[in-house]
């Protein structure tokens, strides 16, 4: 390795570097600092001494960042084996179901037909149609939570009030038509993320409270955030009937839903959970049955 001289600074006379390679390519560069400049052949007896030292060395720190890159790598690749199993398992009922209960209704409307019977079409025919629409629905989701980790994230500061005002307006009738009383508590005004992922994050939580937490007298939504840990959390909160502690990690989990009755797919607080994972945050619940819920996404303060 050829010494490398750093113009000397804070009173030393001068430095060198002895690059440690590993795999041909150089891991970590060595500094010696000295008060006064070395001869050229005290450098080399330096140099030639410390070699095979910084050899050993960058072959160590290459072996131990390409162990970690595999570790890393091997993870990844477990949880989305995990991913795939449970969506394979969850996909084969819950898209199967839509099409057993068309076949069923083409099933009843063949035999009025064949009978000659009409009065009931019009609600077998409807029954269907939603049916599809729910399936179609279903699929759509499907395909937004296939397409996290592909899009670009172009971070940037995001104005968070800006968002959740437009999250809310869109849902406008829907809190005027629940008498839901929508607050705003921003301590943190912007967060380092991508805008299109954190609409599509809030609309996702608010959909969910409109779903689960409006449905009580006087209900009230709270959207905001606060800066604790070097990470930017935002939150939206109910007052609604709360979530059982056995559920409040199944509910991010693909198909789960609290009411099977309620309209959905089941898929919103897997995405939610999936684009914070995706993009180095977090996402959790926190709740008290009968005292409402709170959803956390938290951010990175600073983004490398």
């Amino acid at each position: 390795s050829v010494p490398i001289v750093i113009p000397a600074k804070g009173g030393l006379k001068s430095a060198f570097g002895l690059p440690l390679e590993g795999h041909d390519e150089v891991e970590v560069i060595m500094t010696f600092f000295m008060r006064k400049r070395p001869h050229e052949q005290d450098l080399q007896s330096v140099t030639n001494l410390l070699s095979p030292l910084a050899s050993e060395l960058g072959s160590v720190i290459h072996r131990k960042r390409t162990d970690t890159t595999l570790s890393k790598a091997y993870e990844e690749l477990r949880q989305k084996n995990a991913e795939l199993e449970q969506f394979a398992h969850t996909v084969s009922h819950d898209l199967k179901s839509p099409l057993v209960t068309i076949g069923g209704m083409l099933g009843i409307l063949k035999e009025e037909l064949q009978k000659g019977r009409l009065v009931d079409t019009g609600e077998i025919l409807a029954t269907a149609e939603k049916t599809v629409m729910r399936m179609n629905g279903l699929i759509d989701d499907l395909m937004k939570l296939s397409r996290i980790g592909r899009a670009a994230n172009d971070l940037q500061s995001v104005e968070l009030k800006h968002i959740a005002e437009e999250v809310v307006r869109t849902h406008a009738a829907e809190f005027e038509q629940k008498g839901v009383v929508v607050a705003f508590n921003l301590d943190q005004p912007t967060v380092p993320a991508n805008r299109n992922r954190v609409a599509e994050l809030l609309d996702n939580l608010v959909i969910n409270a409109l779903k689960y937490a409006c449905d009580g007298p006087e209900p009230c939504l709270v959207i905001g955030s606060e800066l604790a840990d070097h990470e930017i959390r935002v939150f939206v909160k109910d007052n609604g009937p709360g979530i059982d502690p056995q559920q409040q990690e199944r509910i991010f989990t693909l198909f789960h839903q609290l009411d099977p009755n309620r309209e959905g797919s089941g898929v919103g607080l897997a995405i939610v959970r999936r684009i914070m994972n995706v993009n180095g945050g977090r996402a959790w619940v926190q709740s008290i049955v009968g005292q409402g819920a709170t959803f956390w996404l938290a951010f990175p303060e600073n983004v490398d």
